[in-house]
């Protein structure tokens, strides 16, 4: 089955490595530029996940975005930043990031992360309203 991963990044020579590693793992990616693209694309569409690159956009505006989207969005969120500051990985995962990880992590291990947390929001057990 074929994954649609929602790609924030300006980065080319990332986006080459993930499109190379996509082809290997039957995802079709979708790569945008700016935060307001991203939630506009999340209202237009279904997406198996969300790869966020921090220099893509400022801390602020990726942490207010995140927490936005999140609301409705019942999939993998997962930041890539090079060498992520502890502060940045705190404040992520308190706007309820899946995992922040660093841009030189290899594309099988990111491939095998990407599935396991797409596992987990699959078979996770439906929440009951009390």
């Amino acid at each position: 089955m074929i994954k649609q991963l929602l790609v924030l990044s300006k980065d080319q020579a990332f986006l080459a490595r993930l499109n190379k590693a996509g082809q290997q793992n039957d995802w079709q990616i979708t790569a945008l530029t700016t935060a307001t693209s991203i939630v506009v694309a999340l209202n237009q569409a279904d997406y198996d996940g969300l790869l966020w690159d921090l220099a893509a956009s400022n801390l602020d505006t990726t942490l207010a975005t995140v927490m936005l989207i999140r609301e409705t969005f019942a999939h993998p969120i997962i930041a890539i930043a090079t060498t992520p500051s502890e502060r940045e990985q705190r404040k992520l995962y308190r706007a309820k990031a899946d995992a922040v990880i660093d841009r030189t992590l290899a594309m099988s291990v990111f491939s095998a992360l990407f599935d396991q947390r797409t596992w987990a929001y699959q078979n996770a057990p439906a929440t009951v309203a009390t």
